[in-house]
C-alpha cells in the first residue's frame, strides 16, 4: 500500500481474499471442525406454500440459527434473517422396504457471492448474505461437512396414512424419549461435535488384518482396544488425537504404509488360520507347530520389511499364555529383526520416556515384568497380558487400575509421536514432497 494507490474491484478482491485466507489459517490452527453454538433441530408443520406431495408424506424440520466451523476454517453461519425457508425443509429419504437406514443431516460452507448492482437501490445493499448448504445423506458425512443431526429410519405399518393432514407424525419421526439413546424414527443429536481446540499432536495407527477380512476388522479385540484408548484422549490428554484404521497385509508393502506412525499386530489373530472370533489357544506349542509359527512370522516380517527399513514402528500384542520360550525367540528373530528388548525394570532404571511422559510410573499397572518391552531404538514395542484389554475397562477391574493402564497407553502413543516428529524434522523436505 502507498499513497495515491487507486482501489478498484480487482485490488479490493485481492485484499479481501488475503484476509479471509489468514482467517481460515487462524481457525484451522486453533480449532477442530464442529458446532460453535445453536443449530438445533425443530420439528415443524409443513409450510402452507409447500407442494401437496411434500405436505402429505414428509416430515418437516427447521434448523435453528447458529454457527459452525468446517475443517478448512470456514465459518458456517445461519442467522435470524428473513430467509427462514432456507433453514426449513422436509426429510426426503424414505424408509427402506426392509431393515433400516440412517439419514445424516449435514451443513456445508458455500462461498458468498455478490453480483454487480444493476440499479441505485441495489447499490445501497452492499452487504453479503452468508451462504450455506444443507444435505441429507445416507452415508457418513465427509470431512468438510458438519453433522447436526441423524435419524435412523425404519418403516412401520402406519408410516404413511391415507388422507392424513400432513403433520410430522406421518413418518413417525419425533423427538427422542431418551436423549442419550435415541430409537428408530427419532431425532439423534448425540453425535453432534462441538468445536474444540485443535490438538498439536496427531498420531495415525494401522491395525493389521488378514487379506479378505478387512470388513470384520471392528471385531478384532486389538482394534477395539485401540479405539477405546483413542476415545479417552480427549479427557486425559487433550493435546493429542489418535486415528485408528485397519490395514490389510498387502497394503503395508506400498508407499502408503509410511502414512502410519505405528502398525499393530494381534499375535493370536495372525496365527489363527480360519480367522474366527473365538481364537484357538496356542499354549504348549509342539515342535512342528513352532515351524508354522516361524513361517507365519517370517511372512509378516517380510511384508513389514520396507516399512521397518523406512523407520516405521511396530507394536505386537500377545497373551502371556501363548508365548513359550521358543515362540519368543521366533518373534525376536523374525519380526523384531533380532533387536534387544528392555523390560520394565530396565526401562525404569534408565528413566525411559515411556514411563515418564506425560505420566510418571513406578510400578506397572498390572503386576507383570513382561507387561511392556521396548527395543533400544524404540522401533519395536511388545505389550502382553491384559494391558490393551484394560483400555476398554473390564467390569471386574477397579477404576484406578483402568485409568493407570490408559495412562500407560498414552505414554506409549506419546513415545511414538515424539520419535516420528524427530525423524520427520531430520528429513529432506524435497524428498518428502516428491513422495
Amino acid at each position: 500500500m502507498y499513497d495515491g494507490l487507486s482501489i478498484n474491484a480487482s485490488r479490493w478482491a485481492i485484499a479481501h481474499n488475503y484476509h479471509r485466507h489468514r482467517q481460515n489459517i487462524h481457525f484451522q490452527a486453533l480449532f477442530e471442525s464442529g458446532i460453535v453454538c445453536g443449530l438445533g433441530i425443530h420439528l415443524i408443520e409443513p409450510p402452507e406454500l409447500a407442494e401437496s406431495e411434500y405436505r402429505q408424506s414428509r416430515c418437516w424440520i427447521e434448523i435453528q440459527p447458529g454457527i459452525a466451523i468446517d475443517n478448512q476454517g470456514n465459518p458456517i453461519i445461519l442467522d435470524i434473517g428473513p430467509d427462514r425457508e432456507k433453514r426449513t425443509f422436509p426429510v426426503e429419504v424414505s424408509p427402506p422396504e426392509y431393515g433400516s437406514a440412517t439419514v445424516y443431516i449435514v451443513l456445508s460452507f458455500v462461498e458468498p457471492t455478490s453480483e454487480r448492482p444493476t440499479s441505485e437501490q441495489e447499490k445501497v445493499k452492499d452487504t453479503l448474505q452468508e451462504q450455506f448448504r444443507v444435505d441429507q445423506l445416507t452415508s457418513p458425512p465427509d470431512e468438510h461437512q458438519v453433522e447436526i443431526c441423524r435419524i435412523k429410519i425404519k418403516r412401520v405399518e402406519d408410516n404413511l396414512l391415507e388422507g392424513s393432514s400432513g403433520k410430522q407424525e406421518n413418518l413417525g419421526i419425533s423427538l427422542p424419549k431418551n436423549t442419550l439413546f435415541p430409537q428408530f424414527n427419532e431425532l439423534d443429536l448425540s453425535h453432534r461435535r462441538p468445536v474444540r481446540l485443535a490438538p498439536n499432536k496427531v498420531i495415525k495407527i494401522g491395525v493389521l488384518v488378514n487379506q479378505g477380512h478387512s470388513d470384520n476388522s471392528s471385531d478384532l479385540p486389538l482394534y477395539q482396544n485401540l479405539k477405546a484408548l483413542s476415545a479417552c484422549l480427549s479427557s486425559l490428554y487433550p493435546e493429542m488425537r489418535c486415528h485408528v484404521e485397519s490395514v490389510t497385509e498387502d497394503k503395508i508393502q506400498d508407499s502408503k504404509a509410511s502414512a502410519y506412525d505405528l502398525l499393530c499386530l494381534d499375535f493370536v489373530y495372525f496365527l489363527n488360520s480360519d480367522q474366527k472370533k473365538v481364537l484357538l489357544p496356542l499354549s504348549g506349542l509342539e515342535n512342528n507347530q513352532d515351524e508354522k509359527v516361524r513361517f507365519r512370522l517370517m511372512e509378516i516380517g517380510r511384508r513389514l520389511g520396507n516399512y521397518i527399513d523406512a523407520g516405521g514402528r511396530v507394536l505386537l500384542d500377545t497373551a502371556l499364555e501363548t508365548v513359550t520360550n521358543s515362540v519368543q525367540g521366533v518373534i525376536l528373530t523374525e519380526l523384531f529383526c533380532g533387536s534387544k528388548l528392555m523390560t520394565w525394570s530396565k526401562l525404569k532404571a534408565e528413566e525411559h520416556p515411556i514411563l515418564r511422559e506425560p505420566f510418571i510410573f513406578g510400578a506397572p499397572p498390572i503386576a507383570s515384568e513382561e507387561l511392556l518391552k521396548v527395543s533400544n531404538g524404540e522401533q519395536f514395542i511388545w505389550i502382553s497380558g491384559a494391558l490393551s484389554a484394560t483400555w476398554r475397562g473390564a467390569s471386574e477391574m477397579k477404576r484406578e487400575d483402568i485409568r493407570a493402564a490408559q495412562e500407560l497407553g498414552i505414554n506409549l502413543l506419546q513415545l511414538v509421536w515424539r520419535q516420528r516428529q524427530i525423524t520427520y524434522l531430520g528429513k529432506d523436505l524435497t524428498d518428502v514432497k516428491q513422495n
